[in-house]
């Protein structure tokens, strides 16, 4: 009797032992998604459901085609997007926000007779590094390894496109089959992964989305209301090789316009190459009639040159001249003032009225505009010519008629009189 008791004792203890060991990973990862864990390998708080489900997007955009000659593929800042330069009905116009100690300078798209309808809001380049993400269990030999068998590209589609549920096996047996180093590397690597979502995605997200054609990320943010209408907010992210790039798009997903001009900017937008430069830009809006630098589409040139160069005075000069010289919308052009006179102290108008300048810009302005002064009356004395110069009259009548031709002068219709005597 005391064999068999022993005997059954050791069946029970092993079972128990069996059990335990079966539960164990299935136990940690529900443990900690539940309530955090706190330890030396691992500090991680609990994980909301919105960090495990991912919702996988067709990349059938459907834009209608007949629209593509109203628009051109500019450079944005950091991106490459598609804007309607000669469009009947769309436009762009800037949109600043400001942020402590930030300025963020988005593409508003406004209907004629709808208002702004979409705007997209580019951010600043980041890092897209692989790494422990200063936690020690990601540094085991265990992990590390595992984790280098994985290209980039293939972490990216998992950080925006994989389920991180690890439903937990019925049977002891079933468990204990699939209680291998492979699944144990696959339980912290789905901890890994929301370490990563909990970096880079903003606490108020609603959902994650992942488009897999196109590897675009996405995050949908809780809806608003503005003037009567549903706003929805999403942070889309690109990869660019070692750089993550993301933008804020803002639609409006009960209106047609908004709709169409979303799903062509998702189709053409891509990241900017180092080909597609602010000179470039500029060269082409030089290059433009008069008329044609007033217009919607020399506006949209000089704004794409700026965008990229944004310490460059000069272009915000150029894009203020020309607005007020067109017939800009006020839309267009009242941003543009603020920002310069946040950016340089000057929003550069040439209405004496409008111009806002800072004490320090007024008085730069002041002595560029004597240094100008005193070199035109220079140039104007060295271009006097004493009357002892010349030994007859006839001789002095030729230089000033040879001086007004050079001058491209027309003295057939010059009323003054030539200083003779």
């Amino acid at each position: 009797m005391r064999t068999v008791f022993a005997f059954s004792l050791l069946i029970i203890v092993l079972m128990s032992g069996l059990v335990l060991v079966s539960n164990a990973p299935f136990h940690f990862y529900d443990h900690a998604l539940k309530y955090g864990v706190e330890s030396e390998y691992l500090q991680m708080g609990p994980v909301s459901e919105l960090y495990l489900k991912t919702h996988l997007v067709d990349d059938d955009f459907d834009v209608p085609k007949n629209i593509d000659d109203m628009w051109e593929i500019l450079p944005f800042q950091n991106l490459v997007v598609p804007i309607p330069t000669a469009h009947p009905f769309y436009e762009i116009a800037p949109k600043v926000k400001l942020k402590v100690g930030q300025v963020r300078v988005g593409l508003s798209f406004v209907g004629r007779h709808h208002g702004e309808i979409l705007r997209l809001t580019p951010f600043p380049f980041e890092e897209f590094q692989i790494d422990t993400l200063g936690q020690k269990l990601f540094s085991l030999p265990l992990f590390k390894n595992y984790l280098a068998e994985k290209s980039s590209g293939e972490i990216w589609a998992d950080l925006f496109g994989k389920d991180l549920h690890m439903p937990y096996p019925q049977g002891i047996f079933t468990r204990l089959s699939m209680l291998n180093l492979q699944y144990v590397r696959e339980v912290i690597y789905n901890i890994y992964l929301i370490k990563m979502r909990k970096a880079f995605f903003p606490d108020n997200m609603v959902q994650i989305k992942y488009y897999p054609e196109r590897g675009f990320g996405n995050i949908e943010m809780g809806p608003s209301v503005d003037d009567m209408r549903l706003i929805k907010r999403e942070i889309f992210f690109l990869k660019n090789n070692h750089k993550m790039i993301s933008f804020e798009l803002m639609s409006l997903p009960e209106d047609e316009h908004s709709l169409i001009i979303k799903r062509k900017v998702l189709e053409q937008l891509r990241p900017k190459t180092i080909h597609e430069n602010s000179a470039q830009m500029s060269t082409e809006f030089h290059a433009l009639t008069f008329p044609e630098k007033l217009s919607h589409k020399g506006f949209s040139y000089l704004f794409s040159a700026w965008s990229m160069e944004q310490d460059n005075r000069e272009y915000m000069r150029e894009l203020i001249y020309f607005l007020e010289k067109g017939k800009s919308i006020e839309q267009r052009l009242k941003p543009l003032r603020d920002l310069s006179y946040i950016l340089y102290g000057t929003n550069f108008s040439t209405d004496t009225e409008l111009l806002r300048e800072t004490a320090e810009e007024r008085l730069k302005r002041g002595k560029k505009e004597e240094i100008e002064n005193q070199i035109e009356k220079e140039k104007k004395e060295q271009e006097e010519v004493p009357l002892e110069a010349f030994q007859s009259k006839e001789e002095r009548l030729d230089y000033y008629l040879e001086n007004a031709k050079e001058s491209g002068q027309d003295t057939d219709q010059d009323d003054s009189t030539l200083p003779l005597d």
